[in-house]
């Protein structure tokens, strides 16, 4: 986990997307780290709730693949939560904490997701600031290919689990994206020219990071 990198440069371009109609996207021209304060507070939540096209459609299945390996474990720590949304789709009072580095986005969770049983907070770089085999559950979706020291982050995610406890990882592989993140548009608000990706998995390597992490294979 690392602190919030430092802001970059961004320079904000007109963009037509039909008859009469234009928006703001962004062109990032700053080297260095992605800068996760540049993501619009309830971005992928806007995706998630819009229930169309490729994008949405992606984060429906992969919620719903990650619940059913969830299963009824509790309680449940979320690991980069971004705007709750994850969370967000967990019915019932269990316990639920969200953990992320961006502070805009933990607020968005807490005016939206936040109850009794769901809390959200902010954390820095190192240490999750959760106690030592806490949860029955951690979640890391899509967290760890943004992370420099991924196998660190996967330590502090079992060393937060209970003995016995689950840990449900998801990234995306290099077979299936390859290197084309380094662009992309969503077809709604923003353009970059930078990945966020810090580390490229596939399979093999997911596995040896997980190994590392003091995770036995049994499968």
């Amino acid at each position: 986990m690392e602190p919030r990198p430092r802001p970059a440069t961004i320079r904000a371009k007109e963009h037509r997307d039909g008859p009469g109609r234009r928006r703001t996207i962004h062109v990032n021209t700053a080297a260095g780290p992605f800068d996760y304060g540049l993501i619009e507070p309830g971005y992928y939540d806007d995706v998630h709730r819009r229930a169309r096209g490729v994008q949405s459609k992606w984060h429906h299945l992969k919620f719903e693949a990650v619940r059913a390996a969830v299963g009824d474990a509790e309680p449940l720590l979320d690991v980069g939560c971004g705007p709750g949304t994850f969370l967000g789709t967990i019915a019932g009072g269990r316990r639920c904490v969200g953990l992320d580095v961006a502070p805009a986005q933990i607020e968005f969770a807490r005016r939206t997701y936040a109850t009794a049983a769901k809390s959200f907070e902010l954390m820095a770089g190192g240490r999750l600031p959760v106690g030592d085999a806490e949860f029955g559950v951690v979640t890391m979706i899509e967290v760890v290919e943004h992370l420099t020291e991924p196998v660190e982050a996967l330590r502090e995610a079992v060393r937060a689990l209970r003995p016995g406890g689950r840990l449900v990882v998801t990234t995306p592989t290099t077979a299936a994206t390859g290197r084309c993140s380094s662009g992309w548009w969503d077809g709604s608000r923003r353009w970059t020219t930078r990945t966020s990706t810090s580390t490229h998995f596939r399979a093999a390597t997911l596995r040896r990071a997980l190994e590392d992490a003091g995770l036995a294979s049994v499968a």
